[in-house]
């Protein structure tokens, strides 16, 4: 099969995602599960996969989301619920708000820096969510809040929930792992002087 269909075919879920999300907004639960189903047909019918391997690929994936994700996003949650709760979250925000005044500086410490440490010890969007709030709460409007943190967390996402990224990609190609954290670690270096 040509390279170029098969990438088409590759991107097909994502696009679909994309449109169904963004631009129709078609409720995730019934976009996600059209995605599924189009995803396991072209795994079949384009990649040649059997249907026991692809089923199994698609448990898989779903008790990693239910088990690994879920414990991980759920920890993190209760520990900022917690942190809110008890009145260190306020202590931290006012803190910060006493560094600086100037919201580039305060996008600086609470997007790069706060949200690198809940990408790493966390990941999955907490590091996204927890920091826009935080920028939410320092005025920021919720549209602009988000997109920063989104921003700044994408050069943090190869190490994000304690590796998980490096070491699926290590089990997936059998390399070793600690070789791909050093390769992942030099080309960010490079994304981050460049930026």
């Amino acid at each position: 099969m040509n390279s170029l269909i098969q990438l088409f075919l590759d991107l097909l879920p994502i696009i679909w995602l994309i449109i169904s999300l963004g631009v129709l907004k078609m409720a995730a639960v019934k976009a996600t599960s059209i995605g599924l189903a189009l995803t396991i047909l072209l795994s079949i019918l384009g990649g040649k996969l059997t249907s026991t391997q692809t089923f199994l690929g698609a448990l898989d994936g779903a008790i990693m989301g239910l088990i690994v994700i879920s414990y991980v996003v759920v920890a993190a949650l209760f520990a900022y619920n917690s942190a809110s709760y008890s009145g260190n979250m306020r202590v931290i925000q006012n803190a910060l708000s006493q560094v600086s005044t100037d919201p580039r500086i305060l996008v600086l410490l609470v997007c790069w820096g706060f949200g690198a440490f809940l990408e790493s010890v966390a990941g999955f969007g907490i590091a996204v969510a927890i920091p826009a709030g935080i920028l939410i709460s320092f005025n920021i409007k919720p549209v602009k809040a988000s997109v920063i943190s989104l921003l700044a967390n994408t050069a943090t996402t190869s190490f994000g929930a304690v590796g998980l990224p490096v070491i699926t990609l290590a089990d997936v190609t059998k390399l070793n792992s600690q070789t791909l954290a050093i390769f992942v670690s030099l080309q960010l270096l490079i994304l981050y002087a460049w930026c």
